[in-house]
Order: C-alpha cells, then structure tokens, then sequence
C-alpha cells in the first residue's frame, strides 16, 4: 500500500511525471484499482483524485465525479452497516447460543 501512495507522491513531484496524462479509456481501470487499494488504506478520496486529475477532465466534471463517487460509496457503507445492525437487533446473525 505504502509503494501504491509513493507512486502517486512521484506523480506529484517528478517535473516528467507531472505533465504525464491518461488516456479516458483507463477510466475503467483506474477507478477500481483507487477504490480497491483506497478502500484498505482509507485514502480512497486521495487516490481517486490523484488518478482523476491525470486524465484531464474539466474542473466541473472532477468536482462531480468526486461528489458522486462519494455519495455511492457513502450509500453503500450505510446499507451495509445499516442491515448488520438490523440483523443483529434482529438475533439472526451473532447469536451467542
């Protein structure tokens, strides 16, 4: 995980680097690997926004992607964290007997 943000800090300082872009068409590979790698460093928001501004997108479809990215993740945790709770109230799952 430590390599995978190193990566992303020589894309910032590295001057060749740092002109570097991406083709869209990585778009379907970027996204899951920022989200897979970011979701067990907890730095997703980092990593998505590191490989969003090298595919030279405009400002506004950054700043929209970022908001519903987010907003999906956020959905998603709520489900998944809303119907362990329910199931648990429940004694479905995590019943001691």
């Amino acid at each position: 995980m430590g390599a995978l943000m190193f990566v992303f800090v020589l894309f910032e300082l590295v001057p060749t680097l740092r002109g570097l872009r991406f083709d869209r068409k990585y778009l379907a590979l970027g996204g899951p690997l920022s989200g897979f790698s970011g979701g067990f460093s907890g730095h997703q928001g980092a990593l998505r926004s590191a490989f969003l501004t090298k595919v030279g997108i405009s400002p506004q479809a950054f700043v929209g992607t970022n908001a519903l990215i987010g907003f999906l993740v956020d959905l998603a945790r709520i489900v998944v964290y809303g119907s362990v709770v329910f199931l648990a109230g429940s004694g479905s799952i995590f019943d001691r007997h």
